[in-house]
């Protein structure tokens, strides 16, 4: 429990940093921990600590305790005769609501309420809002912020974990605002992938559901025919793959969290076919824009090879991006436009389920149930 809220208080003074900032160590704020002899005694802080949490630069107190107890009402008065905020969401001895963390992430928002200390007899319902800050606010996956907290002692309850998971699903992404100013480096705002995955159909159904990705486009790359028809494409002889297209907001996600999506709900090790797709146009293929596409590429494919993820060794073919042709409008937005077609019901509905429930943090929206 002390690792638990001394991080927290950590977490509050950091958030808002950018996800570059999001992987370098947050420096430490005095080690706000929730038992420590500098501001509590017994695991609550006294009045006595309350001047030296003002003195230590703390903004606010956070209490996620009832109100009404004898103590709390103490704390209140005294916080504000020193001019620090003083913050009421009562959850202690109760499951937290949607309007819990809503009130959380109101709060925490706010600059002036940064740095905070944050205290409560059951703290671990705090680990259920810091996945949901970390996730909403701080663009991180589900999967990271779960991998943080457990280094860092933040276990939650499944019920709580349980909690955090719905409502991350049921809000989508909003980081904070941040400041206007010269831009500190010449990447550009978005950018652009072409992938091929088996038919298109299906990575388009996948990528389209991506938080961070724009409009997914169905078309064909890596051939040597201008643009080619659907037809031509079956026969196998003008050379292309089916890919999809899109940009994507680096700040949303990253292009390694695209290529861990793209080896999981494709087979990169079956050489010019998918399932019963058979033929050089359902090749898996990465048609790299910049280098360092090529080299993440490149990286991950050897990572998941030494990992034996797969049974087999990885086939999918590493190329320079050359050539988009879109494919026909009846191709776009396949599947959303006919999910009780045979084909869409039988082999592109199940994979998409799949990559939903193994990829909820990363998702637009929550899925239908």
């Amino acid at each position: 429990m002390k690792v638990l809220l001394g991080m927290f208080a950590l977490l509050l003074a950091a958030c808002g940093s950018s996800k570059a900032q999001q992987n370098t160590e947050v420096p430490p704020i005095r080690n706000f921990l929730r038992v420590n002899a500098d501001y509590c005694t017994g695991g609550q802080p006294r009045l006595e600590h309350l001047e030296k949490l003002k003195a230590d630069g703390v903004k606010a107190i956070i209490n996620l305790r009832p109100a009404g107890e004898h103590r709390a009402a103490e704390e209140e008065a005294k916080a504000k005769e020193l001019g620090l905020r003083y913050i009421n969401i009562p959850v202690v001895y109760a499951e937290p609501k949607d309007a819990d963390a809503d009130e959380f992430l109101k709060v925490t928002d706010d600059p002036a309420n940064r740095p905070a200390f944050i205290h409560c007899a059951a703290g671990i319902r705090v680990g259920a809002f810091w996945l949901i800050r970390r996730v909403v606010r701080d663009g991180w996956t589900f999967e990271k912020a779960e991998e943080e907290a457990a280094k860092v002692g933040l276990v939650n309850a499944p019920h709580l974990t349980e909690f955090a998971r719905k409502y991350i699903a049921s809000h989508p992404l909003k980081q904070e605002a941040k400041p206007k100013g010269k831009a500190m480096n010449n990447k550009p705002a978005k950018e652009t992938v072409t992938l091929g995955g088996g038919c298109f159909w299906c990575t388009e159904a996948v990528f389209t559901e991506l938080r961070g990705v724009d409009k997914v486009l169905s078309g064909y790359a890596g051939g040597h025919v201008n643009n080619p028809s659907y037809k031509e494409v079956c026969t196998g002889t003008t050379g292309h793959a089916e890919v999809i297209q899109f940009t994507y907001d680096p700040a949303q996600i990253s292009f390694k969290e695209l290529l861990e999506v793209f080896f999981t709900v494709h087979d990169p090790t079956t050489l010019n076919r998918q399932g019963a797709d058979v033929g050089t146009q359902y090749r898996s293929a990465i048609f790299y824009h910049t280098p360092e596409q090529k080299a993440v590429a490149e990286q991950v494919i050897k990572e998941i090879n030494a990992a034996k993820i797969w049974d087999a060794p990885i086939v999918t073919e590493v190329t320079h991006f050359a050539k988009f042709f879109e494919a026909e409008d009846y191709h776009q937005d396949y599947f959303a436009l006919n999910p009780e077609q045979g084909y869409c019901r039988v082999v592109i509905a199940p994979k998409v389920n799949k990559f939903r429930k193994q990829f909820i943090g990363k998702l637009k929206k929550q899925p239908a149930h």
